[in-house]
């Protein structure tokens, strides 16, 4: 099975895939979006038309990631999607010859940033800092590489710019030059464009919190959303140390729906 819901034709054909529900009735149950709560129209649905329960596990789901390049995304094309850490342990990436050329070295191991003649402790398992500056920013370092260096991606993408401007540079750049006081990220804006990475993975692959009927009845609503609500922002994160296969990467192409 299938779940994408990147716009709102594709998101009634997964909500007709995955509950074998006809369109008409999804459609038709739309009328009363305006007066109902659409959960509650979903549940109501569930119920009606005895909707069997799927696990989420085998479910494929189908999501875009935003990414920059300067050479048309060759890494991902020949090593699959890495997360943040697997990307510097592979030399060959950009973000690694960025660091390499700027003589940043980035321990894993032992969680320690060497620059020039410094050493960065950049442990995230202490607490944060709450009075040293430079101590405080190694910190958010050890943060992205020992605990958010998951895969982020987008079920559905607002017209709105996502926070953190993964359309224009690596976060961890910007947490790197704030330490460092170096302009890292204006370089890699100017030398790099936007990529929209569509790729798959199996809904076992999904950091998620909470029971297989708590999550299926999320995803129907979050498809009902997308496909008669109006476009918003679903962000998809998969658990730490997965990576997607070069064979599940649907599509690479130029993004420019962010500013």
């Amino acid at each position: 099975m299938i779940y994408d819901i990147r716009n709102s034709e594709l998101a009634i054909e997964t909500l007709i895939n995955l509950t074998n529900v006809p369109k008409n009735v999804w459609i038709n149950s739309s009328r009363d979006v305006k007066k109902t709560d659409y959960t509650q129209i979903v549940e109501w649905l569930i119920n009606e038309y005895r909707i069997k329960e799927l696990n989420c596990d085998d479910i494929d789901f189908i999501f875009s990631h935003i990414t920059t390049s300067n050479n048309g995304c060759e890494s991902i094309k020949k090593y699959g999607l890495l997360d943040l850490r697997e990307s510097y342990f592979l030399k060959d990436s950009e973000l690694r010859k960025m660091l390499d050329s700027n003589g940043i070295e980035i321990d894993i191991e032992n969680k320690l940033l060497k620059y020039k003649n410094n050493t960065f402790n950049i442990n995230f398992e202490i607490d944060c800092p709450s009075t040293d500056i430079v101590e405080k920013l190694a910190w958010k370092i050890g943060y992205k590489f020992y605990f958010d260096y998951n895969i982020c991606g987008f079920l559905t993408l607002e017209n709105s710019a996502y926070s953190g401007n993964i359309h224009k540079r690596p976060e961890i750049l910007l947490n790197i030059d704030q330490l460092l006081d170096l302009q890292l990220s204006k370089k890699w804006t100017s030398e790099t464009i936007a990529y929209e990475v569509v790729t798959k993975a199996r809904g076992d692959l999904i950091d998620n919190e909470g029971s297989n009927n708590s999550r299926w009845i999320s995803y129907l609503c979050k498809a009902y959303d997308i496909a008669f609500c109006g476009q918003t922002e679903n962000i998809i994160l998969l658990k730490r140390g997965v990576k997607i296969p070069k064979e599940n990467v649907l599509e690479i192409k130029k993004f420019s729906k962010w500013k």
